[in-house]
């Protein structure tokens, strides 16, 4: 099968950085690449793709219209047999219009669908949610249907550094954006006076002055403020923490961090918000608390000395990467024989 892979124009791949959308192409394409698929890939220029992946390069946050623009007209004639759009704002979409016979696009939406005032001009645009929760909203929110396939993690990668001992601090890992809830992370560990690690990327952020104020509320000791980090340190910061507080504000489409803790062996505490109950098994890998006051109770109470690292891991081993590459595997073979949703 002939299939393009659109990134984003943010990072190369694959991202030095912890960057999960930008890991997630790159790991499908070399995945689809492993079972024999003849791969494309449109993405930033000084992307390392393995040999035989063709790159299709952009400028670094170049607009994505005149991203569309590169690959248009191969689009048009039939280059590819599935075209997996991973793109904000969906520009393939554009040859699709009254296109005969209709182009084999699929697009995996990685945030909430409130972000587009209406579907795609196509029938049947094959959207797809990362998790059940997600595709529910796709489904209310743009009145069209959507087929899940979970995000995935290599579960080798996050295995390493089993040896490393916990060192009692709690652990906050995610974008200082409103909607992931650090502040609310900070305020509770601030009132509550235990130690708290905050690490986050400060750069795709659209709030700078909220960015700011959590800087500003950690002292550097109790409470410590750390910029993005790389995909190893992530895997230490998991090993090595208490737990990790995900106070998420939103109906979260799916929380890759919540599944790397969990590889790792990391009890997780959050809200019951969006996909949370489909990544956290009460009392096996964390919880996913109704309020924030029981989530304030849980910490007073030390109920993560209570979740078995094993266990855990078991919950996380559901999202294999390899689960995710067969999932997109199963669509592409639907939307490239005409199977549409």
């Amino acid at each position: 099968m002939r299939i393009l892979i659109v990134s984003t124009t943010i990072f190369p791949l694959p991202p030095t950085g912890y960057s999960g959308l930008e890991m997630l192409t790159y790991q499908i394409a070399v995945g689809m690449q492993k079972k024999g698929h003849q791969v494309s890939v449109v993405a930033p220029q000084g992307s390392q793709l393995p040999e035989g992946i063709e790159l299709i390069p952009t400028g670094i946050r170049e607009a994505e219209q005149a991203v569309y623009m590169r690959y248009k007209d191969r689009l048009e004639k039939g280059d590819w047999d599935v075209v997996h759009d991973h793109s904000w704002e969906a520009w393939p979409y554009m040859s699709a219009v009254g296109h005969e016979p209709a182009l084999p696009i699929l697009h995996t939406l990685h945030t909430s669908p409130t972000i587009y005032g209406k579907p795609p001009p196509v029938m049947r645009p094959c959207f797809v949610g990362i998790s059940d929760s997600h595709c529910q909203d796709i489904r209310l929110h743009l009145g069209i249907d959507a087929r899940r396939v979970y995000n995935g993690i290599d579960l080798i990668f996050y295995a390493q550094d089993a040896g490393v001992k916990r060192n009692g601090r709690y652990l906050f890992l995610g974008r200082y954006t409103p909607e992931k809830g650090p502040l609310v992370a900070i305020n509770l560990a601030s009132r509550l006076r235990f130690a708290l690690d905050c690490v986050g990327d400060v750069e795709i952020v659209g709030n700078p002055e909220y960015v700011d104020r959590c800087r500003n509320l950690c002292d550097g000791l109790l409470v410590r403020f750390r910029a993005g980090v790389s995909r190893d340190e992530t895997v230490k910061l998991y090993r090595s923490s208490k737990a990790l507080l995900f106070p998420l504000q939103w109906s979260e489409p799916f929380g890759l961090s919540i599944v790397e803790a969990s590889a790792c062996g990391l009890p997780v505490l959050t809200l019951h918000k969006g996909a949370m109950p489909e990544l956290v098994k009460d009392g096996e890998n964390g919880w996913a608390f109704w309020t924030e006051g029981d989530l304030e109770d849980a910490i007073k109470q030390d109920w993560p000395s209570k979740i078995d690292p094993v266990r855990a891991r078991a919950v996380a081993e559901r999202f294999s990467l390899q689960a995710m590459i067969d999932g997109y595997e199963e669509l592409y073979k639907d939307v490239a024989e005409g199977r549409r949703w």
